[in-house]
């Protein structure tokens, strides 16, 4: 199973997912009328979602549960659970078998020449979410667990929210923090787990505010700081050197991430339909920066039907330790064989190697492009039905890596959604 990559789309489609809810029903409210602060009432949505790359690679499909219900005019709960059967074949960052280089020390290598592997695992995951209220105060607690085969993730949260302005600004503060454990499952790099099993650990801090800045006219604005430490790789990534040894990639140990978001939602009361723009900044020591560009546009059709057409744009820069492959021999196992300076078996020098080195496509220069459009459709006072189709592009940027090794996917939803 190839955890890691499974992971990082299955993290992508909870966003989109959580994201197409809330904005939705934020538009809802916008198209409405209905901007207020107060207890809105208890509900059970269902989803199910096909997300499936091209060319037989990965595809996922997603079902999920969640509500939100209020025990007490204090207490307020929400929870989902989370089922992802995940399959199909990833790069694992190595050519093929057979691949030419460019060169004894080229950095490249032609044509459909990357290695891929075939995985399939499903993933269990869910959280619950009690929310205490006291008066403009409302503090939130989070519980979370996540497991597939050789990955668990066990997380909790706290946010603290408090309105002022007579329920025209909130301000948001929050804390999150992952326990991560990686087991060797089918990795074929046992040097890693030669000391157990892998661990991580990662801290998000954030602080937001939500403004309304008319009766139509709703600001977003948040402020974010991550940290990782430990095992922040791919055990199912490999690196490939001239001597063709397989090897792992090696990442840094720790990782510290900023990021600012903001989101401006209008009513526009002529078309009876809002409009939502967003732009978000992302720095890491990895030395990753990226930028993202959505905007969506929600047009009530009668009475019960929400129509969404949307569009993002993500651009980002390499990490510093991006490589396609490297010059030299280099062993994991025997990693004095050849040390800098010594002569080669090809009569060359050995050269000098970095520290840290990752041919993992996720990490290189790319942007990519995502055009969706969804429907809400009100069917009865108490329940409504939605389903959305996303076509999501991705392109690499720097010229050297294979444009094969970049994704391509469609994203089908459906879902229902009841009142009581």
């Amino acid at each position: 199973m190839l955890r890691a990559c499974g992971q990082n789309v299955t993290n992508r489609l909870g966003r989109y997912r959580r994201r197409q809810v809330m904005v939705l029903a934020l538009a809802l409210l916008l198209c409405c009328g209905l901007i207020h602060r107060g207890r809105a009432e208890d509900t059970f949505t269902y989803r199910y979602e096909k997300y499936q790359e091209g060319d037989g690679r990965i595809g996922v499909e997603t079902h999920s549960g969640s509500f939100d219900v209020s025990l007490r005019p204090w207490l307020s709960f929400k929870g989902e659970v989370v089922n992802d059967a995940v399959s199909g074949a990833t790069p694992t960052g190595q050519p093929a078998a057979g691949a030419t280089p460019a060169g004894s020390y080229g950095n490249t290598y032609y044509g459909q020449s990357f290695d891929v592997a075939h995985m399939k695992d499903n993933r269990m995951g869910g959280f619950g979410e009690p929310t205490f209220t006291f008066g403009a105060n409302r503090i939130s607690t989070q519980f979370s667990y996540s497991g597939e085969s050789d990955y668990i993730s066990r997380g909790v949260a706290l946010n603290y929210s408090r309105d002022f302005n007579q329920k025209n600004t909130t301000l948001n503060i929050g804390w999150s923090h992952d326990f991560d454990t990686i087991e060797q499952g089918n990795s074929p790099y046992s040097t890693l787990f030669e000391n157990g099993n892998l661990k991580k650990d990662a801290d998000e801090f954030i602080i937001g505010v939500n403004q309304l800045l008319g009766p139509k006219t709703i600001l977003t604005a948040n402020f974010e700081v991550g940290y990782a430490n430990g095992y922040l790789g791919d055990p199912y990534k490999g690196f490939w050197f001239y001597d063709g040894s397989g090897n792992p990639e090696s990442r840094p140990g720790q990782r510290t991430k900023e990021i600012v978001y903001a989101s401006l939602t209008q009513f526009i009361t002529p078309l009876d339909a809002s409009v939502e723009g967003s732009y978000r900044f992302y720095t890491d020591t990895f030395g990753v920066t990226a930028h993202t560009v959505s905007l969506a546009w929600y047009q009530k059709l009668g009475r019960q039907v929400v129509v969404a057409p949307s569009f993002r744009y993500y651009f980002q820069t390499a990490a510093d330790f991006y490589h396609v492959t490297l010059p030299g021999y280099f062993n994991a196992h025997a990693p004095d064989t050849f040390l800098p300076g010594d002569m080669l078996p090809d009569g060359n020098i050995q050269p000098e190697l970095p520290r840290y080195y990752s041919a993992d496509y996720r990490l290189s220069q790319l942007q990519s492009m995502t055009i969706g459009v969804s429907i809400n459709w009100k069917v009865a006072e108490h329940f409504s039905i939605d389903a959305a189709y996303e076509r999501y592009i991705m392109q690499g940027l720097d010229g050297v890596t294979d444009q094969g090794v970049y994704p391509n996917a469609n994203v089908f939803t459906v879902g229902a959604r009841v009142t009581f």
